[in-house]
């Protein structure tokens, strides 16, 4: 009797983290104080002063400065010598700390709704999510407008896999070659970002998926399919390669 209770609290807990973690539908809700003292954070002046400041845009590029932040934008970075500040500014001493550029992830799956404020607390302000659905979009949407707290997204589509998919609730399964274009423009249309391929996809169907992404100008990203090779794969003259997408988000920033 005891093993039997134990048994089903078991799968009980199991159920409830799967519905957690893969939930399909969310209302975005956020606590109006909590907004309206970020709208009066960003109607401000602030001075962070007498900080170590890391540019990161060489080895060699670290000083003693200050920057200024002007209602929600950067206006100076510099050496306190160089600045000049308004009277009404909030100066905020940043002695013994360091000010950097924003951290970008390039691999999160942010199921939770809590974990997109969890990033901007550890300094990530952009996230590629490797494994996305319209929840996701919404909340790209909803940073985008100022509803939710989170850093930048980049969203990727539901899993294409082949037969016997891993996680078919979360997959668009391409079994023929005919099924790859339909699939890719669905997922443009509803605005997903790139496409993330996976274990199962058979190897004429990610030729296609390479050959029609490339005409649609959408990258690909993800798993290298068991059918095919690593080897393969990289030479393949697509757009798979993750190389392709930092080099088209420096072209952004």
């Amino acid at each position: 009797m005891k093993k039997g209770l134990g048994v089903l609290s078991l799968i009980i807990v199991c159920a409830f983290f799967y519905a957690l973690i893969f939930q399909k539908d969310e209302k975005i809700e956020y606590n109006a104080l909590e907004y309206r003292k970020l709208d009066i954070a960003q109607n401000k002046k602030y001075l962070l002063k007498n900080a170590t400041i890391i540019t990161m845009e060489n080895e060699e590029d670290v000083f003693k400065g200050s920057i200024l932040v002007s209602n929600g934008v950067i206006t100076f970075i510099g050496q306190d010598k160089h600045i000049i500040y308004p009277k009404d500014v909030e100066i905020v001493d940043c002695t013994d700390k360091y000010i950097l550029p924003g951290f970008a992830d390039m691999h999160v799956h942010a199921n939770e709704i809590q974990t997109h404020q969890r990033f901007l607390a550890y300094g990530v302000t952009l996230v590629r999510n490797m494994q996305g659905s319209k929840v996701h979009l919404d909340r790209r949407e909803s940073i985008q407008n100022g509803k939710l707290l989170g850093p930048e997204m980049f969203v990727g589509t539901p899993l294409f896999d082949g037969p016997d998919p891993m996680w078919p609730r979360d997959s668009i399964v391409l079994k023929q070659v005919d099924e790859v274009l339909p699939a890719i423009e669905m997922v443009i249309d509803e605005g997903y970002d790139f496409i993330k391929i996976y274990n199962n996809l058979l190897r004429d169907v990610f030729d296609e998926v390479m050959r029609i992404a490339k005409v649609k100008g959408i990258l690909v990203a993800g798993h290298v399919p068991y059918k095919i090779s690593a080897e393969y794969a990289v030479m393949t003259k697509g757009r798979y390669l993750n190389q392709e997408w930092i080099k088209k988000q420096e072209k952004n920033y």
